[in-house]
This record gives C-alpha cells, sequence and structure tokens, in this order.
C-alpha cells in the first residue's frame, strides 16, 4: 500500500500565516468552541510542532504542539515534556506518523535535558490522545493496572494545579471546564464511549467521565529508555535506518 502521510517536525518560530490558518481549520474539524484568540495564545507558548502531512497534496492533516521546561519541584530538578493542542484529520486516525514524530523528538531531547527525572506531561480531552500512552510506554499515569506513585503523582498535581488552578481537582487529576474550550465535536465523543472492548478506553472514561464537556485528563510518563515500549523501540529503529531531519539545527532553534 501507497504510503499517503508523511512526519516532519516544525518550529513554532518558522510557521507561516497559511501553516498556522491550516493548524487553526484543522481544530475546529475534531473541535466546537475554538477560538482563533486561544489558539493562537496556545501555539505562541510552544517550541515545536509535530506535523502529519498529506503526501502529494502537502496539506497539514495533524499536528501536535510541544514545549520544554526544566524546572524544580520540591527542589528537584525535572525536565517536562508539555504536549499542548493536537489533532489528526479523521482519516489518517489509525496512522503511526505522529506516534514515531513523538518518539523521534524524544529520542533526541533524551541527552539534552538537564532535569534529574524526564517526564513527558499531557492533558487529554479524548482517548486518541491518552491512547499514545500505552502504545508508547511500559509505565505511564493514570494507568489501570497500577497506583500512581508518590513522586509522579507530585509532579501530576503541580504540573495540573499550575495549568488549571482552581479548577484542577487532584483526586481524579482532571482539570475542570469551566465553559469556553475547546470541547470534541459530539459524534467524535461519543466514539470514545463506545470502545467498550478497549480496557484503556473504558478507564480513561472513568478517570474523566466529563471528557465530553471540555474536562481534561492530566497524565504522565517517564522518558528513559527503560520505559519505551516495544513498539516506541521499532519505531524509533525503523526511523534511525532513514533519518531525514537535521535535529542540530531543528532543537537549537527551540528552547534556550
Amino acid at each position: 500500500m501507497a504510503k499517503e502521510i508523511i512526519w516532519e517536525l516544525r518550529t513554532v518560530d518558522d510557521l507561516n500565516a497559511s501553516e498556522s490558518e491550516a493548524m487553526f481549520n484543522l481544530m475546529h474539524q475534531c473541535y466546537d468552541n475554538v477560538s482563533r484568540e486561544t489558539f493562537s495564545k496556545d501555539l505562541a507558548d510552544k517550541h515545536w510542532i509535530l506535523m502529519i502531512r498529506a503526501i502529494g497534496t502537502g496539506r497539514i492533516v495533524g499536528f501536535s504542539t510541544q514545549k520544554l521546561r526544566e524546572l524544580k519541584i520540591d527542589g528537584k530538578a525535572y525536565s517536562i515534556l508539555f504536549s499542548g493542542d493536537t489533532v489528526v484529520q479523521r482519516k489518517y486516525w489509525g496512522k503511526r506518523e505522529l506516534l514515531l514524530a513523538s518518539a523521534c523528538l524524544v529520542d533526541e531531547l533524551m541527552p539534552r535535558t538537564k532535569g534529574d527525572k524526564f517526564y513527558w506531561f499531557l492533558i487529554s480531552k479524548g482517548y486518541k490522545t491518552y491512547h499514545f500512552l500505552p502504545v508508547l510506554f511500559r509505565e505511564f499515569y493514570p494507568n489501570k493496572d497500577r497506583s500512581i506513585p508518590l513522586q509522579a503523582k507530585r509532579v501530576i498535581d503541580f504540573l495540573g494545579s499550575e495549568l488549571g488552578g482552581d479548577d484542577y481537582d487532584p483526586e481524579r487529576g482532571v482539570i475542570k471546564s469551566q465553559g469556553g474550550w475547546y470541547v470534541l465535536k459530539e459524534d467524535i465523543a461519543e466514539m470514545t464511549t463506545l470502545r467498550t472492548k478497549d480496557p484503556h478506553a473504558q478507564f480513561f472514561v472513568q478517570m474523566n467521565p466529563g471528557f465530553g464537556r471540555g474536562d481534561e485528563l492530566c497524565c504522565l510518563a517517564e522518558l528513559k529508555a527503560e520505559n519505551y515500549s516495544n513498539v516506541a523501540l521499532r519505531l524509533l529503529r525503523n526511523y534511525k535506518l532513514d533519518q531525514s531531519v537535521d535535529f542540530e539545527n531543528f532543537l537549537h532553534k527551540g528552547p534556550a
């Protein structure tokens, strides 16, 4: 089967107006309540974009915004990769290019971070985003099979409270929507609730029953080689056989 899409890594500063507009329009296809102000603010706050394009036309059909932070929590140094807006055109659901781009970015950042631990922090309005975790990692939180260790819970609560303020519920690890946030379109939200045979989807709905209203589940995974799943390792092996991204130049344009 011919390849339909390809991934690339971009810096926010290198985006042109037409690319930003295409990304904004793509958000409208999967979410309601998408305002240009909120979208632009989220984009300006990030360092990089994992971008998916259709081969032939070059159209942007998916993306995820990313930001690297170095911070201290309870006196301990952490490196945090934060994922913001994430969307893929429905036609390309199930394709693994965005997973590959995510794994490659993490793999290249790993030796460059300064913290004692390196975590990926993402907030999930829907199962499609949460599904990255069981696909790419052996251990991640929240997780249907294990409780959250105290250190990981502290990091989740710190970042959740920082991002959500009083709207963050530490008991569930959820940032509650107060209206005006992006909300999954109704038909997409219904698809999550219908995945009754997927235990990870069941667990996501259990932990974040208000996802259809825009509530976001705060998630964490430690970024280290020992925590990669077999799928992640296979993706990285394939990427390194045919590396075409100038990461030295690319990452140099990110955070100082």
